[in-house]
């Protein structure tokens, strides 16, 4: 028999940038991954840096924090040892004028394939500091629920504008639990990692971690 849990984790931090974030919960575990996007199919990876204000990416010499459109279009990936639906987005450094993307992929063990994107997600005002105007304490947020995106275990979200910007401090999601002696949920694959395949797919190397640190 099992049970909906829902928990939100906390994206920020001092991991400075680095090619993933991983953060753990009772029975749960999410991986982070930066990425650059065209219309939701991942083209290339990106490095992925943690601030206090939240998850921002910095690619193709682009080195700014922020996940955006200026250049390629960004996107952070968030990859879960279980499925999950994705309840709630919450965003910093962001403006009035910025909004989101957010893709839903299938996940076989081995390639991970874009199923869904919703695009123009509007980022409501939750603080801000004057107008949102991309300052560190403007804090926003999107209800994804309301998109009934379903279960999956690879979420994105990214920009799709050249004007789009922000930071994404926390993900909320639900997931089923058991509430009987059934084992928890199995972690993703020790350093599991995401990498550009051929067909725009992206394929899991599960050896990562462990050959960086041999």
């Amino acid at each position: 028999v099992a049970g909906a849990t829902t928990i939100t984790f906390d994206l920020t931090g001092y991991g400075g940038v680095g090619s993933f974030h991983s953060y753990q919960s009772p029975g749960l575990t999410l991986e982070t991954f930066g990425a650059v996007h065209s219309n939701g199919v991942i083209t290339s990876t990106a490095r992925l840096g943690q601030w206090s204000t939240g998850l921002g990416i910095q690619s193709n010499n682009d080195y700014s924090h922020l996940v955006d459109g200026d250049g390629p279009d960004e996107m952070v990936l968030f990859a879960f040892s279980q499925a999950v639906s994705l309840e709630r987005v919450s965003f910093s450094y962001f403006d009035s004028a910025d909004d989101a993307e957010i893709a839903t992929y299938s996940f076989d063990g081995q390639t991970t394939t874009l199923t869904e994107l919703k695009s123009n997600i509007d980022i409501l005002t939750d603080q801000c500091s004057g107008s949102c105007n991309n300052r560190s304490n403007d804090y926003g947020f999107t209800d994804v629920a309301s998109l009934d995106l379903g279960e999956s275990l690879v979420f994105g979200v990214g920009s799709n504008h050249w004007s789009d910007q922000f930071k994404i401090n926390s993900v909320t999601v639900r997931y089923q639990t058991p509430v009987s002696n059934t084992p928890p949920a199995v972690p993703l694959p020790a350093g599991i990692w995401l990498l550009l395949g051929g067909l725009g797919g992206l394929a899991a190397v599960s050896r990562f971690r462990r050959n960086q640190s041999a």
